[in-house]
This record gives structure tokens, C-alpha cells and sequence, in this order.
């Protein structure tokens, strides 16, 4: 587990878009939409390997 500071969140009905930081790098997490977190927000994130997504930042090809 680790922290991340929310830069923006997209609510998208069901789900909602967490738009993270963590020093140099950003990244995208799903969750539900029924999330009451906010822009500013530091959360904390679990990986579960299973649900994860990764793409070359260059060619946008899946990584994993």
C-alpha cells in the first residue's frame, strides 16, 4: 500500500476516476462512484495484480 495525492476526480455515473500523484509520476485509479474523494485529497491505494492496467506512456501499448 502506498499514498497518493488526488489532482482531479471524474465522476462517470457508477464509477469514478481518481487522477493521482506520487512524486514524478501520475496515474489513473477506478473507483466507485460513490467516493467522496476530492481534489487535494491524499488516499491511500492497494494493488490487487489482477486489476491492474499498464501502458508505455510512449506508444500507449499494454504493458501489463
Amino acid at each position: 500500500m502506498f499514498s497518493a495525492d488526488v489532482e482531479v476526480t471524474e465522476l462517470m455515473g457508477a464509477e469514478t476516476y481518481l487522477y493521482l500523484s506520487k512524486e514524478n509520476h501520475s496515474f489513473t485509479a477506478r473507483v466507485n462512484g460513490s467516493s467522496k474523494s476530492k481534489s487535494g485529497d491524499k488516499v491511500t491505494i492497494a494493488l490487487l495484480p489482477q486489476n491492474i492496467h499498464l501502458f508505455d506512456k510512449e506508444s500507449e501499448l499494454t504493458i501489463f
